[in-house]
């Protein structure tokens, strides 16, 4: 009682921190990429250390078939479709753009992804004052997919 907590804390978790005393046989080994498929390997010393606790999310994750989670989902379609008109500035952007999109999204059905980049090319100008895509948000659709898988890897197909 009346001692303070450090807390780690950002828009999607909070978690406590445990602050813990380094021992002197504590490293900490960093791998980096150095590019051409090989990597370097550095040893560092620990002076300090800490541990985070059971993390608790602060923003709610949607079930997927959500009318929150399809808007997400549609939303991100269209920011690629649009980075994409961005990068490439004429040529085959449609061509480019189905492919890349679908690549992206295998798991959605074809037809609803060719109708959001027809919707896309159609409402330009629209989707120029439309909201862009947070991190959080692509965040909340990987945790999405990544439970939906997890109940199909248990068993449960239908929600």
């Amino acid at each position: 009682p009346g001692r303070g907590l450090a807390v780690m804390e950002s828009s999607l978790v909070t978690a406590p921190l445990f602050r813990h005393k380094a021992k002197r046989t504590d490293f900490l080994l960093v791998r980096t990429n150095c590019g051409n498929s090989s990597c370097r390997f550095v040893l560092r010393r620990l002076d300090r250390m800490c541990v985070v606790g059971q993390t608790e999310p602060l923003v709610e994750i949607c079930a997927p078939s959500s009318r929150q989670c399809r808007e997400k989902r549609r939303r991100c379609m269209r920011q690629m479709v649009r980075e994409m008109r961005r990068r490439t500035r004429g040529g085959k952007i449609e061509e480019l753009a189905d492919e890349m999109v679908q690549k992206w999204w295998p798991a959605q059905d074809e037809r609803d992804v060719l109708k959001e980049l027809q919707m896309c090319r159609t409402a330009e100008e629209y989707e120029m004052h439309q909201p862009a895509m947070t991190p959080e948000d692509v965040c909340v659709l990987e945790a999405t997919d990544r439970g939906l898988r997890r109940l199909e890897a248990l068993g449960i197909k239908d929600l």
